[in-house]
């Protein structure tokens, strides 16, 4: 992205009267870009804070094996959330992250260097870890891990569309995401003081009966919005790149006038419309309904059914079974909710 882009970025959604706007940076790989363009960026967002703009977050989510000097300086310069991609131990992580033979090291080598780096300057962090259909018997060891590390980490399956349509690998089965997340809850709960877990804490929420916090538990798409490199605007980074999911152009058309487009309205429509058995599920208040973007079959003329429902009914079935039976460990659960309750 070219530093006027990333302007015309931070001015369009600046001038929306929000209370705050998240400003997420990801690629590919934005630490491979110049610094110049977020350092601008930032710098745009100070001047129109003064203007009376509402008050900017900036995330960046790396494969953390970039970290110039150049870079470090800027992240110790401003206040930026930094996300790091990292899939447990280096036999998972190595196996879908390769490396070139100009890098002929273990790319998980490089990204623990790097955290410890980050732990070393302080500067904060936390991690995204993508499960994979070689992990569905490893989720003792995956927790091992994070637990041993310290980490903050959300959890995010694998998920990959086809040029049908179709769900193609490395995507992990659905059954497989099942079995991996009840283990994985079983060893969490079980923790005296649990890791930080995003999507354990919202499932876990939602079966206690309190709102889940992201949008892939709420059926809730419309506040977040995904830029191309080009200007284009598209609902969500997981639509990226799908032409028929493309808002408009912020190099054209002003974010005002795309968001209140006939068109716009068309696909909020189309992402917030749920299949009938989701609205007759027990099970909607936890669920959503799942992320729009992994509903198979869905155009804007058809609802699509999300491909992880019957793993989400039977986590969230195991979590209720387990709490009912393990009174003892509610107030371990309240510690894990965060602040939720």
């Amino acid at each position: 992205m070219t530093i006027e882009t990333a302007s015309i970025v931070c001015e369009q959604f600046l001038s929306l009267p929000v209370k705050r706007v998240d400003f997420n940076w990801h690629g590919g790989e934005p630490l491979l870009s110049d610094p110049a363009v977020l350092r601008n960026a930032i710098q745009t967002q100070q001047r129109l804070l003064t203007e009376g703009s509402a008050p900017a977050i900036n995330k960046i989510q790396t494969n953390g094996t970039h970290f110039s000097d150049e870079w470090l300086t800027l992240l110790c310069e401003y206040p930026i959330d930094i996300g790091i991609s990292l899939d447990g131990p280096a036999r998972f992580h190595n196996r879908h992250r390769s490396v070139t033979d100009e890098r002929p090291t273990s790319c998980h080598d490089e990204v623990m260097a790097n955290m410890a780096k980050l732990r070393k300057i302080g500067l904060p962090f936390g991690t995204l870890l993508v499960i994979t259909e070689d992990m569905a018997f490893a989720a003792k060891e995956i927790f091992d891990f994070v637990n041993d590390e310290q980490l903050s980490v959300d959890l995010l399956p694998c998920f990959f569309h086809g040029t049908l349509g179709n769900v193609v690998p490395p995507s992990i089965h659905p059954h497989s995401l099942s079995r991996f997340m009840q283990e994985y809850f079983d060893e969490w709960i079980r923790h005296p003081d649990p890791p930080t877990c995003r999507i354990l804490e919202d499932m876990l929420g939602g079966v206690l009966g309190i709102k889940p916090r992201t949008c892939a538990f709420r059926n809730h798409c419309h506040e977040f919005y995904s830029v191309d490199t080009d200007g284009r605007l598209y609902p969500c980074d997981l639509f990226l790149g799908q032409q028929d999911m493309c808002l408009g152009n912020l190099h054209s058309e002003s974010l005002h006038s795309i968001l209140s487009s006939p068109h716009t309205a068309a696909i909020r429509s189309s992402i917030a419309t749920l299949p009938d058995d989701c609205n007759e599920c027990d099970w909607l208040f936890a669920c959503g309904g799942g992320c729009s973007a992994h509903r198979i079959g869905q155009t804007l003329d058809s609802v699509g059914r999300y491909y992880f429902c019957g793993a989400r009914k039977s986590i969230f079935k195991h979590i209720e079974a387990f709490m009912l039976s393990n009174a003892s460990l509610f107030s371990t659960a309240k510690a894990a909710m965060r602040g939720m309750l």
